[in-house]
């Protein structure tokens, strides 16, 4: 006879939880954490701004445009060590569509108009970002290591 419910150490459940604002030079993100390993973004980024050129070690991401148009700059894990065999791409997004990027490839979205996108991804922390180029004055950490690979 298979146990009840009740005699179960951890039954699973549903439970509310808080998102977080986080203030960024070109926009903002509203951050949650989502099911073990997972997360998600609203990332809201105003016309004429980008985000840093960059790749994350370890976490995959994919991001869906909710509203405008977004210029997507996007290359492979080997684009960083050798960019003449391996160039980065463009590709202009808008309502519906979507990138799916994998660990250790390098990216960058422009908007074109004001947007929104939505982002979700396995749950790292943010030293997991390797932050190769950047408008805004933010010190690219370990971008030896990345150029170096």
């Amino acid at each position: 006879m298979p146990p009840s419910l009740a005699d179960k150490k951890h039954a699973k459940t549903a439970w509310p939880s808080q998102s977080s604002k986080a203030e960024k030079p070109w926009g903002y993100e509203i951050r949650w954490g989502a099911l073990q390993g997972i997360g998600g973004k609203l990332l809201y980024i105003n016309k004429g701004c980008r985000n840093s050129l960059k790749l994350n070690r370890l976490k995959n991401e994919c991001l869906f445009v909710l509203e405008g148009e977004v210029e997507f700059e996007y290359g492979s894990e080997l684009t960083m060590s050798n960019p003449e065999v391996y160039p980065f791409k463009k590709k202009k997004l808008s309502f519906g569509e979507h990138m799916n990027v994998q660990s250790g490839c390098p990216y960058r979205i422009t908007a074109l108009s004001d947007a929104q996108l939505i982002e979700i991804g396995s749950s790292h922390m943010d030293t997991d970002i390797v932050r190769i180029e950047d408008d805004y004055g933010r010190a690219p950490p370990l971008i030896q290591e990345v150029k170096n690979k």
